[in-house]
């Protein structure tokens, strides 16, 4: 994808425009969390079936997509794919243990993840069981955390610092 933004004439920083498609997908899951929280009222594996279905309709797009790609003289090897993604794993990861910043960012991430976990697996049947709460609660409660995300992600865009002060601050 970066590869065909740069031969499109998109040569500099894709920050902002990453930063946006995040914002993007954060609007789509509120949307989606919302329509759940209706669809369980009527049925509680409603929302399930939909975002499997959800997730069908993206393989079928990405495989139609994927078809659009230059096509390579010859397939790659596994053990080469093998080896090309542990060097670059390895070369991620590496400078993130070192920053302090990717780091704690990084933690933050997977405690939000963890916590998340939860609500996808357990908070419908326990808002509707033992607090006899509608269930659209849970939905509500995720579009107000995700309005936070998006709120902290355009302060954090607008107040970006150019990009040497960036690296600089990153290190």
């Amino acid at each position: 994808m970066i590869d065909a933004l740069d031969e499109a004439g998109l040569g500099r920083s894709k920050d902002a425009l990453f930063s946006r498609l995040s914002q993007l997908w954060t609007i789509a899951s509120m949307a989606g969390a919302i329509a759940g929280t209706h669809l369980a009222a009527i049925r509680l594996t409603l929302p399930w079936m939909v975002g499997f279905s959800s997730y069908v309709l993206c393989a079928v797009v990405a495989a139609h997509a994927m078809r659009l790609e230059k096509a390579r003289n010859q397939p790659p090897l596994l053990r080469d794919v093998a080896a090309s993604v542990t060097q670059r794993v390895s070369e991620a990861v590496r400078p993130g243990i070192r920053s302090r910043t990717i780091l704690l960012l990084s933690i933050s991430e997977g405690l939000r993840s963890a916590a998340r976990k939860s609500y996808w697996q357990e908070w419908p049947r326990y808002f509707t069981t033992h607090l006899h709460s509608r269930i659209a609660a849970i939905g509500y409660f995720y579009c107000a955390f995700s309005i936070a995300g998006v709120a902290g992600a355009e302060a954090a865009n607008l107040l970006a610092p150019n990009e040497r002060a960036r690296r600089k601050c990153l290190r």
